[in-house]
């Protein structure tokens, strides 16, 4: 198969898994993040500046563009003799109230997906053609970056830039040629515009100018225009940073763009030495399959062990470019006192280009033993995140715990009497099939008779059995293979 051929399908597998249960949750949306860009990106037609910059502006902007394209397609279907057809078929699109969130649930994924063309195009660049191509088939089955994939957040598409820039910081590492500087730089301040972490892909600019003109002041005038480029690429996607910059320089609230740098937090030295420790054994395998992060280490530990024993290898350089800026982006994040796994994603394009030459490496090895010991390698180590991402995938196919409880209210519920409950993200599943609920602390009910809502047993039974007169379970459903809480809901008499 041509080149181009093994990509796209890389591309095809990377964009099923990513788009499989792209509905999840519906009639709900239960992230509580998602309705910032799908609300934002549709106030932008009568407000030009989004009022907040929690998150920067370009993904917003991105979607205003997407949502106008989509009301002009679907303006021309309802004016015209298709009508009747999506109106049987593709109701959705006449869904105001889900319809922009499908929009930009499946723009992210489609990023997501695209996002081994650079990491392709780096591996091979760095390492060869098939090193290019299984780290860009890696990077297509990391479980979290699927399950992020399905929502619509910045993350992903920030990654996706984030993953240019490494392309482009190659290509300075390898020519130093200043149309490279300019475009890393553009595209590194679009990937801040689009969620501010995104910034530090300056660091791969930082490291190919060193690594390849050596003395660091050498030709610095072409660091000094990347970083221009970078500031402009950053205020096109987010003008109001310097139009509107009181607000944005506000640390007091969420609608300032500082006040996400303190909201983050920070460790002591030795907290951040633990936390990075859990990290690299804990987190990063937990998100992107242990097999990965393995390859990362022994890596690690072969270039460190070269190092001191002074036995360079000529694609040590190549490995230690990639190996650099990601063990320092993964100190550095650990050092947040709020290091979640959504702002790890940083390092992805890299963990997938050290696994990818893994891969690449091994099978070159047992080539040269057996013609059938890399058709054996090959499945063996790309199994367990191969399973692991359809497993990610599954689980959106299968949708949500609480649309199930919504089914079942429909069906089952008596309005006559109201709902105890104690979880707030569930109150919306229960409004839509209760006339009355009730918010209360955990086991303090004093109605009478009625329902009680438990997710994760957020509920202390052993007491209220002592209340109850009647207890009975009606519904249950565990997350094992869905996404949402674990699920019980009883009535009850006291």
């Amino acid at each position: 198969m041509k080149r181009s051929g093994v990509i796209g399908l890389i591309f095809v597998v990377a964009l099923v898994l990513r788009v499989v249960g792209i509905d999840h949750g519906f009639p709900f949306i239960f992230h509580p993040d998602e309705p910032t860009i799908v609300r934002s990106a549709l106030s932008v037609r009568f407000f030009l500046n989004p009022g907040h910059f929690d998150w920067p502006h370009l993904y917003i902007y991105a979607n205003y563009f997407l949502y106008m394209s989509f009301a002009a397609v679907r303006e021309f279907i309802t004016n015209s003799t298709y009508h009747d057809l999506a109106s049987k078929y593709l109701a959705i699109i006449y869904n105001d109230e889900l319809i922009f969130y499908l929009l930009t649930r499946l723009f992210s994924a489609v990023l997501g997906a695209l996002t081994v063309v650079p990491v392709y195009l780096t591996g091979r660049k760095l390492f060869g053609e098939k090193a290019g191509v299984f780290g860009a088939f890696a990077f297509a089955l990391l479980p979290f970056h699927i399950r992020h994939s399905h929502y619509s957040l910045p993350d992903v598409p920030m990654v996706f830039l984030f993953s240019w820039v490494i392309y482009f910081a190659t290509c300075i590492y390898s020519e130093g040629k200043l149309d490279d500087y300019l475009l890393a730089g553009l595209l590194a301040g679009f990937a801040a515009s689009t969620k501010y972490h995104g910034g530090l892909s300056v660091l791969s600019i930082l490291m190919a100018h060193v690594m390849y003109f050596k003395n660091p002041l050498k030709k610095f005038h072409f660091l000094i225009l990347s970083g221009l480029f970078a500031v402009t690429g950053f205020i096109i996607g987010t003008p109001y940073a310097v139009l509107d910059y009181k607000t944005f320089l506000r640390t007091d609230s969420p609608v300032g763009a500082l006040w996400q740098f303190t909201n983050v937090g920070s460790r002591e030295p030795l907290d951040r030495v633990i936390n990075t420790f859990h990290n690299l054994t804990s987190r990063i395998p937990g998100d992107v399959g242990y097999v990965v992060v393995i390859s990362f280490m022994v890596i690690l530990t072969l270039l460190l062990y070269r190092l001191i024993k002074k036995q360079w290898l000529p694609t040590d350089a190549n490995l230690w470019f990639i190996v650099i800026p990601a063990l320092i982006l993964i100190c550095y994040i650990s050092g947040f006192e709020k290091s979640r796994s959504h702002y790890i994603m940083v390092i992805y394009p890299y963990l997938a280009l050290t696994f990818g030459y893994c891969i690449n490496v091994l099978t070159e090895f047992f080539g040269r033993k057996s013609k059938i010991l890399p058709s054996i390698v090959f499945p063996t180590l790309f199994a367990p995140p191969f399973y692991s991402a359809v497993f990610a995938a599954f689980v959106f196919y299968n949708g949500d715990t609480r649309q199930l409880l919504y089914k079942w209210g429909k069906a089952n519920f008596d309005s006559r009497f109201p709902i105890m409950y104690s979880d707030q993200s569930s109150s919306v599943v229960l409004k839509s099939f209760a006339k009355n609920i009730y918010r209360v602390p955990a086991g303090d009910i004093n109605v009478p008779e009625g329902y009680l809502y438990s997710q994760d047993d957020s509920f202390p039974f052993e007491t209220l059995q002592k209340k109850a007169r009647v207890l009975n379970l009606l519904f249950e459903v565990d997350n094992k293979y869905l996404n949402g809480p674990n699920i019980k809901f009883y009535s009850y008499s006291l």
